[in-house]
């Protein structure tokens, strides 16, 4: 039976929560810098294989960390050097839930151009230059959209997160959001009332 959007998924184009037939055993890493690469073999055979159904692959991978004493929100950012709408699955592990946001950039007011601490570009908003429009807790998994500008809001744990860029098996193309939706729709969780 083909996957129908309803109207909520067509109002939220930012995060998706999962619920996957494929197994993800994250490796924690010792003395967590911010951000890190994620070497995309450790990750488990049956995601690969339940990706690949739908010519998806993982292209890029990385594990973020925050602490409660870093106390503040970490930057307003699109992931790239692009507003394209492309999503990423996340894996969030925390002992206390925490808030993923997503922004629109106010007019006149573009973002700039930065790279990471392991090389990857993305770009940056300060928060006055942006408006808020979109919190959600990410899950274990959640689909999220990283084509647009987000944060996350400050942590009251320690906080691991596993991101994995989406492509296309055979034109290395970044999966977009409505791409992905229409694929995973059936393994979507209800989030009918997400916080915002």
């Amino acid at each position: 039976m083909p996957f129908e959007f309803d109207s909520h998924m067509l109002q939220n184009r930012y995060h998706l929560p999962l619920k996957v037939p494929a197994q993800f055993s994250p490796r924690f890493p010792s003395n967590p810098p911010p951000i890190a690469e994620y070497e995309i073999t450790w990750i488990d055979k049956s995601l690969h294989d339940w990706l690949l159904i739908y010519d998806f692959v993982i292209s890029h991978a990385e594990v973020f960390f925050r602490h409660p004493e870093d106390n503040d929100s970490g930057p307003i950012h699109v992931d790239g050097n692009n507003f394209d709408d492309h999503v990423k699955i996340n894996y969030v592990y925390s002992e206390k839930p925490s808030l993923m946001n997503w922004y629109l950039p106010k007019k006149g007011q573009p973002p700039e151009s930065r790279k990471t601490e392991i090389g990857t570009d993305y770009l940056f908003s300060k928060p006055e230059n942006c408006s808020l429009i979109f919190s959600a807790q990410i899950g274990q998994p959640s689909l999220i959209n990283s084509g647009l500008l987000h944060n996350i809001s400050p942590v009251l744990s320690p906080r691991f997160c596993f991101s994995f860029v989406l492509a296309n098996v055979k034109t290395t193309t970044l999966i977009s959001w409505d791409e992905a939706v229409k694929a995973f729709g059936l393994f979507a969780i209800d989030n009918s009332s997400p916080n915002k």
